[in-house]
């Protein structure tokens, strides 16, 4: 501490010692609390809540693991003109937390008026709160806002147009809590007015404070997101736009008094997870999801598997391309056996992404295919993301609205929320890189050209849902909507709501980002030189998240007039599902082929010697035509050529009708 410092403070202490200020409540208190007896230091953020709160019986907030935070008081504390007093400025906020859960020290937010325009205010932000002091069982907690200097800059100006008054408008409290849980918001939706001064503040022998407060209009959302990609990728182009958007009902009394919504304000914590896998071979998860987190290029004998995402089967001499290699490598290339027929020496492209740590992994039904349609919903996703900051990996969390996950399941987490300021007016394009290859560069291999296609043009980024949005199948009303078909039951059950309580569902797309799904190829380590495929029945994926996703507030216009309500809204974590490449490859052997294309069409269903019906309608085309040839002049011939024909053909299709049987046989289907 200066020297400087140190003779502020015995000076506060001698000189100030019988000032008081004072102080604001809500109405929760007992009863009206104006003025206190406190002295003015100018270190109040160490007085302890305690004393802050004496005024209070406690006994009237109990403790309540399902409870729900409350604003016990909202203070300002030494307004002054002077400089010297201004120093000691600030905003305190004290809450009853009833679940009495542990809270983050600094990640609490505030939504607050930080603009007015002819004494309205115009714009709002989350503003920060830092944790001063809490009572042992947390259900006590005193906050004060983290960027003061601004506040007293805007109540000085505020005050200097209004007689000296201050303003203050609040609309809730976000509190997060460092077990991860899910962040609560606390609607206080109130406006505190604050006149006069404390005594001695400002050349007044005696306290003229004075604290009014009345009910700040807001707006209570309850937002769900939902996400659309295009049908439209092939393996030429695994990267798609992701579109983002979450939906809402607000209130028609709102929409018939301050007009529809005109803009939007939300923020966001941009991140980006490291590839995922999903697989339906059962003998590679359970070997590769004991070792998720660890380099597994250490246990080489003990994973003796490997996927390549991305593959092209490349042409004897020619070198693979992969966007993914997973998971150990013995040297920089490999000799692999590839398909049927091919021999050749793997190189890894230049830009591929060695995975030799496997973060996310999940698992199909196993059964053949599987992989090729098998979607991971955003709660499993979530569900893992959580999970994963009680690994043994985990080498440091990330906090998001709905819990804490590990830093190591991510690429990229931005260091700043992201500010979203969307209009009505504003629309958006969504577009896809597509691969053109001519048929020589098919068969010989090629880059082709690459060109951008437009598919969805001049959408609008606000959009009102009515009941002419629903009018056509699902797949359709998705399309239009842009929404996945995976939330359209949800979405549609969110409308049906909003009409029956007399509300308007509106839809918010607000970003696209890249995502990205590669079918990808598993081998079996079969020597440091030999490489197996055994299936391609899995897939990688990467996309980005948007944590902590807030509505901050909404601007609704009526006939040119602009009116700004703040939204109380708990925040949540963007996750979208996991959604499998829509060019995949079968993993059927050509027998399997044989099986089912041409053993039903020669093998009857009793067994292996019958004939089916449809070969029963060749033979009778085939004698329906001998006798057209042969008519009456080889009539006597007709049923040796008949039975000749039938032999013939009981006799060629013997081969395939044995491999269909010895198929069936050998995967239980008889």
């Amino acid at each position: 501490m200066t020297k400087r410092k140190e003779l502020k403070k015995a000076f506060l202490a001698f000189g100030l010692c019988m000032l008081t200020v004072g102080a604001g409540v809500t109405s929760a208190l007992p009863k009206p609390f104006t003025a206190s007896a406190a002295t003015v230091v100018m270190d109040y953020d160490e007085t302890a809540i305690e004393s802050d709160l004496s005024d209070v019986n406690a006994q009237l907030y109990p403790a309540d693991k399902d409870g729900k935070a409350e604003v016990i008081r909202f203070q300002e504390y030494c307004y002054s003109e002077k400089p010297f007093f201004s120093e000691a400025y600030g905003l305190y906020v004290y809450v009853y937390n009833p679940t009495e859960n542990e809270v983050s020290q600094s990640r609490c937010t505030l939504n607050m008026a930080v603009e007015y325009s002819d004494g309205a205010p115009v714009d709002y932000e989350n503003v920060g709160l830092t944790l001063l002091d809490y009572t042992d069982n947390w259900r006590f907690l005193k906050f004060k806002v983290t960027d003061d200097t601004a506040f007293l800059e805007r109540a000085q100006a505020h005050a200097s147009a209004n007689d000296g008054a201050r303003r203050y408008d609040v609309s809730d409290l976000t509190l997060y809590y460092s077990s991860g849980t899910k962040a609560e918001a606390a609607n206080i939706s109130k406006t505190y007015t604050w006149t006069g001064y404390g005594a001695g503040l400002n050349d007044n022998e005696e306290s003229t404070l004075v604290c009014n407060t009345s009910t700040l209009e807001t707006l209570s959302l309850k937002v769900a997101h939902t996400y659309y990609r295009p049908n439209v990728a092939t393996a030429e182009t695994p990267k798609v736009e992701s579109l983002h958007s979450v939906y809402f009902a607000v209130p028609n009394s709102i929409l018939e008094e301050y007009g529809s919504i005109y803009e939007i304000e939300a923020e966001y914590l941009g991140a980006t997870l490291k590839p995922m896998l999903v697989t339906g071979n059962e003998s590679a998860y359970n070997s590769i999801s004991n070792y998720l987190g660890q380099d597994m290029s250490s246990y080489k004998s003990a994973l003796p598997y490997m996927y390549l995402a991305g593959l092209s089967i490349p042409v004897a001499g020619t070198n693979s391309s992969a966007a993914f290699a997973y998971n150990y490598d013995y040297e920089d290339h490999f000799q692999m056996k590839v398909g049927t027929g091919y021999s050749t020496t793997y190189y890894y492209a230049n830009d591929v992404d060695r995975l030799n740590e496997l973060y996310l992994m999940f698992n199909t039904d196993f059964s053949e295919d599987s992989a090729d349609s098998y979607v991971v919903d955003t709660e499993t996703l979530k569900e893992r993301m959580k999970a994963s900051a009680t690994k043994d990996y985990c080498t440091g969390v990330v906090d998001g609205a709905e819990g804490s996950y590990a830093s190591d399941i991510f690429s990229s987490v931005d260091t700043e929320k992201t500010p979203l300021k969307v209009t009505a007016d504003d629309t958006f394009d969504l577009t896809i890189d597509t691969v053109q290859k001519s048929f020589w560069e098919k068969v010989f291999g090629g880059s082709g050209d690459v060109s951008t296609e437009t598919w969805v043009e001049n959408k609008k980024a606000i959009h009102e849902v009515t009941a002419l949005d629903f009018v056509d199948t699902v797949t359709q009303n998705c399309e239009n909507l842009l929404i996945a078909e995976a939330d359209y039951d949800d979405f549609y059950s969110a409308y049906e709501e909003a009409e029956a309580n007399d509300e308007t569902l509106f839809l918010y797309h607000y970003r696209i980002s890249d995502y990205t799904a590669y079918e990808a190829t598993l081998f079996l380590h079969v020597s440091d030189l030999w490489w197996g495929e055994l299936d391609t029945n899995a897939y990688f994926f990467t996309q980005s998240v948007d944590l902590d996703f807030d509505i901050i507030d909404v601007t609704c216009r009526e006939d040119g007039v602009d009116t700004v309500l703040s939204v109380v809204s708990a925040p949540v974590d963007y996750v979208a599902d996991g959604t499998p490449p829509t060019d995949t490859d079968s993993d059927k052997t050509w027998t399997d082929d044989i099986s089912e294309k041409v053993g039903g069409w020669f093998v009857d269903e009793d067994g292996p010697l019958g004939l089916s019906k449809f070969s029963w309608v060749l033979i009778a085309i085939g004698v329906y035509l001998v006798l057209c040839v042969i008519g009456k002049i080889a009539y006597p011939l007709i049923p040796f050529l008949v039975a000749g024909f039938a032999g013939v053909f009981f006799i060629v299709t013997i081969p395939f009708r044995f491999i269909s049987w010895l198929v069936r046989k050998v995967r239980g289907d008889d």
